[in-house]
């Protein structure tokens, strides 16, 4: 499945992704690539990007949608790639958006 280039992504979700966290911390994770809070841009620009890269596999579905999940490398600001996988939601209303991110582990 493809992901459209229309897909929600929400600015806050970006946030709370680089903020430093006590708890699933992605933050030390995507600075190794050079993103930062003060720069949110460059990782939805990154995502954007990755989402015409690759095919995503259906994971799961609920009673809000289907999930995707993506396998993409995002390049960050200090040209260091990173390997992860990103999860899509197509909601009920046939809407696409962003979910989340974590790091791929083989």
């Amino acid at each position: 499945m493809t992901i459209p280039a229309t897909f929600v992504l929400d600015v806050g979700k970006l946030g709370y992704l680089l903020r430093p966290r006590v708890k699933d911390d992605k933050s030390k994770y995507l600075a190794r690539a050079g993103f930062s809070i003060g720069e949110p841009g460059a990782l939805e620009s990154a995502i954007r990007l990755a989402c015409g890269s690759a095919d995503a596999a259906l994971d799961r579905i609920n009673e809000y949608g289907s999930f995707y999940t993506l396998r993409a490398t995002l390049i960050g600001p200090a040209g260091v790639g990173l390997d992860a996988c990103l999860v899509f939601q197509l909601r009920t209303d046939n809407a696409w958006s962003f979910v989340t991110l974590y790091p791929y582990k083989e």
